[in-house]
């Protein structure tokens, strides 16, 4: 997964989706080329959960700030318990307060 600030300068200046915004994507984990998939396009105060079947913890990244140059993005995890009938039984917050500054 990736996360990051699609400022509208410099060699992006001609960005026609998500300006100004902060996208999550996401691609193929492998070493080679892979195409990417936009998951979300974020403005302040919007929140993505990433779903993560594989590693059952659940990251929702939220904007908190977009200031010019800067985006401020919080991210908390869950790790999800399944039960039987593959529903989430119980939850184990994991960090809530994990934040992280994009900029251009």
């Amino acid at each position: 997964y990736y996360i990051h600030f699609n400022r509208q300068a410099g060699f992006n200046v001609g960005t026609l989706e998500g300006i100004n915004q902060v996208l999550v994507a996401r691609r193929q984990s492998t070493d080679a080329y892979a195409e990417s998939w936009l998951l979300a396009k974020l403005s302040l105060g919007d929140a993505y959960t990433i779903v993560s079947a594989a590693i059952q913890v659940d990251v929702t990244v939220r904007v908190t700030s977009l200031n010019g140059t800067i985006a401020r993005v919080e991210l908390s995890a869950v790790e999800a318990q399944p039960c039987e009938n593959d529903s989430v039984c119980n939850a184990k917050i994991l960090d809530t307060n994990s934040s992280i500054t994009l900029s251009t």
